[in-house]
């Protein structure tokens, strides 16, 4: 008995470090399925490469068009508004792109219609000035634009907002707004908004860690 028992023992030792075949053809097959494994990864990581992880999905739809936008009804990739002006008006434009791409790639392609004034630090976006309304269908065209926005300057109009939060004396208000009960006029005192577009440079290129595509 002593003897079964110590055969039995050295079997269950043995088998825990030499495997039987069957463990070993699992554990090849296991290898095999873990390479496989990483270089599908790393192949679906060189082509994500191209759309970094800050080009909105809306950019990167059907052929990377933004489709369904309220402000493009016709579909044509350019802001309708922009569609409604004399041809040869000159305005300011917004192209967004649905992918990273080289500044100097921007610089052919968008800089013979336009001035660069600004490439997007975070998102996907190039800020043209002084383009002609008829040239903006060659840029919609490129296989690199989602969408052409029109970079109108907006005009804000306080004269509701401020009266209502009670900043200001009004005749509505008053004599229960800030400036009548605390005389606050704000001189003297900065006030900074950070956003989305802050960057470290200054320049045109793209922040490096923002952008895989840029060297």
């Amino acid at each position: 008995m002593d003897s079964l028992l110590h055969t039995t023992a050295v079997n269950k030792v043995g088998n825990s470090t030499k495997p039987t075949k069957a463990e070993g053809v699992v554990n090849i097959h296991i290898k095999v399925m873990s390479i496989l494994f990483i270089l599908v990864a790393v192949m679906l990581f060189q082509q994500a490469a191209f759309a970094t992880p800050w080009t909105p999905l809306e950019w990167q739809q059907e052929g990377g068009k933004l489709i369904g936008w309220s402000g493009d009804l016709d579909e044509n990739y350019i802001q309708d508004d922009l569609d409604h002006m004399d041809p040869n008006e000159i305005v300011d434009c917004i192209v967004l792109l649905n992918k990273c791409v080289e500044v100097e790639e921007l610089r052919d392609a968008l800089g013979r219609f336009g001035d660069i004034t600004y490439i997007g630090k975070f998102l996907t976006f190039v800020c043209l000035s002084g383009v002609r309304v008829d040239d903006l269908s060659h840029i919609a065209v490129s296989a690199d634009v989602a969408m052409v926005e029109w970079d109108e300057v907006g005009e804000y109009v306080l004269d509701i907002s401020n009266p209502a939060v009670r900043k200001r004396t009004s005749t509505t208000f008053s004599p229960n707004t800030v400036d009548d009960t605390f005389g606050f006029q704000g001189t003297g005192i900065g006030i900074a908004v950070l956003d989305s577009g802050v960057d470290n440079g200054g320049g045109l290129e793209p922040h490096i860690h923002f952008c895989p595509m840029q060297k």
